[in-house]
C-alpha cells in the first residue's frame, strides 16, 4: 500500500522535477544507508518531509519576524536556499568538492535536487550521500548558533561522522564502514 505525503508535490513543484515513485522509495530509504547515526537520520526525514525549521517556516508560525536568510539578508530561507543556494553556502559546497577532488569527484552532484533529497542513481550507503548528509547537518547547526560556516568546520564535522562510524561495536558493520570512507580517510587524516 502506498502512502501519499504531501512533501512530495510540494518538492517537485519546488525543484521543478518529476520523480517517479520507485525513485521516492529510493529518497525515502537513502539515510538508513548512508549512516549509521540515528540523528543524521532524522534530520533527513525531517527535510524529506519539509519540517526542518527555516526561517521562512519559523515566520509562517509567527515564530520569527521575517523569512529572511540571517547569512544573505533579503531572501527568504527555504530548505532549498539553506543548504545549496545561499551564496555563503554554496561556495562551502564548491570549496569541500574542490577539497575531495583528489579522491572524489563531488562536483558533479551539487544541485539542488541531489544536495537535498539525495543521490538516487548511485546505490545504497553511496559515499557521496553520506557526506552530503553530513555536511547539511553541519549547515544547520551553524544556522542554529548564528555562527559562520567554513571549509576547516565542515571537515572537521566530517572527521567526528567518520570517527563514530567506523568505531561502531559490530564487526560487520565497522567492517562496512571502514571500507565505505576508506576513500577519503587518508585527506581527512591529513587535515
Amino acid at each position: 500500500m502506498a502512502y501519499e505525503i504531501k512533501a512530495k508535490s510540494k518538492w517537485e513543484d519546488s525543484i521543478a522535477l518529476h520523480i517517479d515513485p520507485v525513485e521516492w522509495q529510493t529518497i525515502f530509504k537513502l539515510p538508513y544507508f548512508s549512516t549509521i547515526d540515528a540523528q543524521l537520520r532524522i534530520f533527513q526525514y525531517k527535510i524529506i518531509h519539509r519540517i526542518l525549521p527555516t526561517n521562512s517556516l519559523l515566520h509562517k508560525y509567527k515564530i520569527r519576524n521575517n523569512p529572511w536568510c540571517d547569512r544573505c539578508n533579503g531572501i527568504t530561507e527555504n530548505l532549498e536556499h539553506l543548504f545549496h543556494l545561499c551564496p555563503y553556502i554554496l561556495s562551502l559546497w564548491y570549496d569541500l568538492a574542490n577539497w575531495l577532488s583528489p579522491v572524489l569527484d563531488l562536483f558533479q552532484y551539487i544541485n539542488t535536487a541531489n544536495i537535498i533529497l539525495g543521490i538516487t542513481h548511485r546505490g545504497d550507503g553511496d559515499l557521496s550521500n553520506s557526506i552530503i548528509l553530513c555536511i547539511k547537518r553541519y549547515i544547520f547547526i551553524n544556522k542554529c548558533h548564528n555562527t559562520l560556516v567554513t571549509l576547516q568546520g565542515a571537515i572537521h564535522f566530517l572527521k567526528h561522522t567518520v570517527t563514530l562510524e567506523i568505531n561502531v561495536r559490530n564487526t560487520i558493520l565497522r567492517a562496512k564502514y571502514i571500507k565505505k570512507w576508506s576513500s577519503i580517510r587518508i585527506i581527512l587524516d591529513g587535515f
